[in-house]
């Protein structure tokens, strides 16, 4: 037999090797491709489920501290008015100041309206505390003037917590 008789045979056999090496490459990449795919979105899910996670701790830490603020004003507002009638004022003054403390460190003087707040609740405890002891000036009416802070208290603070059931809205809409 002549070389030129195994030609068919040759060619065929280098077919059949390229096929495989070819296919053993595209394979290869192919594999390749669907793991990095396959980390890609491992990743991107990861990160999803953690912005749900934040956005799910920031909301609920974020009602936590309004129920706390609301509860404060409230206890506050309820203690402050018989104390500012002289009404039961020796078990009031202790729970005036914690309120009033709490109040403070609820509150952060450089957001909008909580600076504000806490002027206001300075205020009415130098109003209250003046009135209690006695020290009332006859140029200041501590009646208008305690009212007309607690009014704008509870505007104020209305605002603040709008503001914050807002942004809480606007986390729990992103989830």
């Amino acid at each position: 037999m002549e070389p030129k008789d195994y030609l068919p045979a040759v060619l065929t056999l280098l077919a059949g090797l390229i096929t495989i090496i070819v296919n053993y490459l595209i394979s290869k990449k192919l594999r390749e491709n669907n793991t990095y795919n396959i980390q890609t979105q491992l990743k991107e899910a990861r990160e999803l489920k953690l912005i749900e996670l934040k956005a799910s701790i920031n909301t609920k830490n974020r009602q936590e501290w309004m129920n706390q603020y609301r509860d404060c004003l409230c206890e506050y507002i309820s203690i402050l008015a018989p104390a500012f009638m002289k009404v039961n004022t020796d078990d009031s003054i202790k729970t005036i100041f914690l309120l009033s403390k709490k109040i403070e460190l609820l509150l952060h003087p450089e957001r909008e309206f909580e600076d504000r707040a806490l002027e206001l609740h300075n205020e009415l405890l130098v109003i209250v505390i003046l009135k209690i002891n006695k020290k009332e000036d006859d140029k200041l009416d501590y009646d208008k003037n305690f009212k007309q802070i607690l009014n704008e208290l509870t505007t104020i603070s209305r605002k603040i917590l709008d503001k914050n059931w807002q942004k809480m809205n606007n986390i729990e809409s992103k989830k």
